[in-house]
């Protein structure tokens, strides 16, 4: 199972809510334009996405997280992962992972029961191994970590 550090997810879009003044797309209190939209290729729609883009990304990523915490204790079939994977994606693409980061595999053990199991997650560059307990896939408890 996958097993997202919280503190790998990154946001660092300008002050929200961003509004839209005829294809400027504007911080609050008018002090920063984010984009403007070209009048021959300004479209409402355009402009009404890209205003909800930052709370859009907050709402993924903590999607993620709580599709990672249902995982063990649901029956995820391929088209729910294929979802997962396709939302992992999406976050990176929009700048929600730190780049400092790698994938981290290696043998784990439950604290509270014992259970072992093959880990995968994702943490900063320069760590060694998790820097969060993982779940276990057996007893459901937050007690997990390297073995």
């Amino acid at each position: 199972m996958i097993k997202t550090d919280p503190t790998m997810l990154v946001y660092n879009a300008t002050e929200q809510p961003w509004t839209d003044d005829y294809g400027v797309i504007v911080s609050p209190h008018r002090e920063r334009a984010i984009c403007n939209l070209e009048p021959r290729d300004y479209k409402i729609e355009n402009a009404m996405l890209i205003c909800a883009a930052p709370p859009l990304l907050k709402v993924a990523q903590k999607l993620l997280l709580w599709m990672e915490e249902c995982m063990a204790a649901c029956d995820f079939n391929q088209d729910d992962m294929d979802l997962y994977h396709e939302l992992r994606q999406t976050i990176r693409t929009a700048g929600g992972f730190s780049s400092e980061t790698h994938w981290w595999q290696g043998p784990c053990i439950c604290s509270a029961c014992s259970h072992t199991w093959q880990g995968v997650v994702e943490i900063p560059v320069e760590a060694t191994s998790p820097q969060v307990p993982l779940e276990c896939s057996e007893c459901h408890q937050m007690t997990g970590g390297p073995a």
